[in-house]
Order: structure tokens, then sequence, then C-alpha cells
């Protein structure tokens, strides 16, 4: 069971409310469900205007079975009283069933009254070639005018790459004059925009177009582009590193930029929103504190995500201290860096070896440490893509 209600106040105050109750068996496969809605003449929301015609009540009835040799049949009834418009009823059966693994079919019979009565039979026959590229079939018939269409559509998958559709249809009315169409489309979806040719002819006559459509986002006094905007984005950074990919609820959005940017335009407004880096794409010295954030945006909004990422580098070298007028291997010796947030340590080993890693690269204050004795001085970690490097001989004077 659920209801709800809901209130505005604008020019007029109003209400809505709605309530329904459904029930399905699993074991028996038979479901069912009814509903009733309605609306105040003044209430309003985002979508719907105090000027636009609304039901004043509707009901909303179904029930079906569904077995698998079987097929799934159901049966529709709504009912509506408008505010301004003639109410209406329609009543439809659908029955649909899978004929083998990548065909089947749909029909549909339906009664609709308005000012009349409309009786319509609908059929449709879909083949799918493979994940994103399907085939469809169609006919209606009614008293007054008869249409079939062919259909065949890819979708790119993941959102990315080369998408088409091809239509052609068929009309024919009640006084047996004859129409036609053909349509041509082809996409090609990229992580900034898409692109899209089209070429349409109707009874002779023929018409070619173009066009591009995306979105220019504007965040952190920064601009970023890709593809719509119907709701609202992010924009995901994994520290400098390009042509990482990045994902939205497992499919691919796109590879990072030069500056390890990248906009996300299909985030969902208060929806937890999963976002994921391929760790495939990271180089070989750097790792990922996490691989996967969730993000609840507001609705039109745009976030910034930030992924973590560490730069496994290590370094060897050797210390030496003067100690008495002689340098001596700073054997045992406890070695500590200062960095700008916080201090590494490192020990020294035989020889005066040292072994650091994950260090940022940088100019340190360093010093060494044995009990009372300490040295200071100061220690280069280099800027470089290396993943081992020797930093060579260092030499501490100072007390």
């Amino acid at each position: 069971f659920d209801a709800a209600i809901a209130g505005s106040m604008n020019n007029e105050t109003g209400y809505a409310y709605s309530a329904g109750y459904s029930d399905n068996s699993r074991s028996t496969g038979l479901w069912w469900r009814a509903a009733i809605r309605g609306n105040s003449r003044g209430y309003s929301n985002i979508s719907l205007s105090e000027d636009q015609d609304r039901p004043k009540t509707e009901f909303i009835g179904s029930a079906g079975y569904s077995g698998q040799r079987f097929g799934s049949i159901s049966l529709f009834y709504t009912s509506a009283d408008n505010y301004l418009s003639d109410g209406s009823k329609r009543t439809s059966l659908r029955y649909s069933k899978p004929v083998t693994r990548n065909l089947a079919f749909d029909i549909t019979a339906s009664n609709t009254y308005t000012k009349k009565n409309v009786n319509e039979l609908f059929f449709s026959l879909r083949y799918t070639f493979s994940e994103n590229t399907f085939g469809n079939f169609s006919y209606r018939t009614t008293k007054d005018d008869h249409s079939a269409a062919v259909n065949v559509q890819r979708m790119p998958p993941d959102r990315l790459g080369i998408g088409y559709r091809v239509i052609a249809e068929q009309n024919e009315n009640a006084s047996g004059n004859h129409a036609h169409a053909n349509d041509a489309e082809l996409s090609w979806y990229n992580q900034h925009s898409t692109l899209t040719g089209r070429y349409r002819e109707m009874d002779g006559r023929e018409t070619y177009s173009f066009g591009v459509s995306g979105s220019v986002g504007l965040l952190n006094r920064s601009l970023y582009t890709g593809q719509t905007v119907n709701d609202s984005f992010s924009v995901v950074k994994i520290g400098n590193l390009d042509n990482i990919e990045v994902m939205h609820s497992n499919k691919s959005v796109g590879n990072t930029d030069g500056n390890g940017e990248i906009m996300v335009p299909y985030m969902i407004s208060y929806y937890d929103n999963k976002i994921t880096v391929n760790e495939k794409d990271l180089p070989i010295n750097y790792s990922l504190r996490s691989r996967e954030q969730f993000v609840l945006p507001l609705y039109r909004s745009g976030s910034y995500i930030t992924f973590d990422i560490e730069k496994i580098q290590s370094f060897t070298g050797r210390i030496y201290v003067v100690e008495d007028g002689e340098s001596r291997p700073a054997e045992l010796w406890l070695l500590v860096l200062k960095g700008k947030e916080k201090s590494y340590e490192f020990p020294v080993g035989r020889g005066g070896d040292i072994y650091i890693e994950n260090i940022p690269s940088g100019t340190y204050p360093a010093a060494i440490y044995k009990g009372e004795k300490q040295c200071g001085f100061t220690l280069v970690i280099p800027e470089t893509d290396e993943v081992f490097m020797d930093i060579g001989e260092v030499t501490c004077k100072g007390n």
C-alpha cells in the first residue's frame, strides 16, 4: 500500500493526493494493482503550472499473469475526469512472449473513449542482434488508418562511440491515401559532446541536418565540457594523471585530461551516484587510497570529487656523519625529515644506507639522531618519474 499528499501555495493554494495498493505473487505469477489520484484546480509544482489542465480524479487498475513458458498477459484500465478537457476512458489487453533468446513479440488490443470510441490493434516483433543493437517491426491498425514501421537501432556501449538509427514507415488512411517516411541518423558520442547527422525523406521531400549537443559546466572558476546535463554534474580529479578511465554506475564516462580532471554529466540528484576509477589505467608507480566514491548531489548542482593518490617511489642513498674530524657511515642513526604538514622518520642501516619511500619531492630540513647525538643538514628529494632512484651520498657536518 502506498499513499501521498502534497500541497502548493502560489497564486492559489492547492493540493494533490494519491493512494494505491498492489499485490504480486511469485508462486502463482499473478499480480494486480489499483490506484486513485487527484488534483485540486489550484495545485501546481515544478512541472505543472496553474493554468494547465489536469485530472480532477483519475482511477488506474491493472492485473496480469506472467509465466516462463506462457509469457505475460495483462489488462489495464484508466479513467480520468479533467477540469478543462473531456474525460477519457481506456481499456487495453496486452500479451507478450519471448519466442527465442533474441526474438520476442508483443500484441495489444485497446479501446479509448473521449468523444468517440477508438479501437486499436498493435503488434510488434523485436529482434536483438547484440547487447546494444536491436531491430523492431510494428503494425498498428484502427478503423480509420493503418501504419507499419521497421527500425534498426544501435546505442554505443558505455555511452561512448558510434550509434545509429534507421526507420522506414508506411501509412494508409480511410480514404486510401498513402504516405511514407524514411529516416536515418548517425551519431558519435564522445566525452565532450554528441555529433549527429540526419537524413529524412517524406513523400519525395528530402532534408539533411547536422547537430552538435553537449554542455559546459562552470565549477571552481574553471570551465568543463561534457555530454548534455539533464540533472546534475560532477568533476572528478585524479591528481594530475591523464588518460585514466572514470565510470559512473559502472559505465564509462571517458578519460581524464592533462590536469587529471573529467566532467561527469550523468549525475542523478538526491541519489547515491557511484563513481569508480579504473585502477588498471594508473601508472605502475601510483596507487589509489579508494577506487570508488558515492556522491549524493543536489538538483541542478555541480560537485567536485577528488580521488587521493599516492606516488610509489623509493630513494636509496648513504649518509655519513663527521665525528672527531673523521667522516663515518651514520650506522643505526635515525633520519628525520621535516615536511610542511608532517615529519618522516627512516632508520639508517649498516654502512649508512638509507631507504626512503612515498615522500613528496622537495628540499627538506633533515637531522639524524643517535642517543643524545644529533646532526642537522638539508636533504633534496628530486622530482622524477622513476620508481627507484639513488640520491647518492650525503655528509652531515653540523651539530
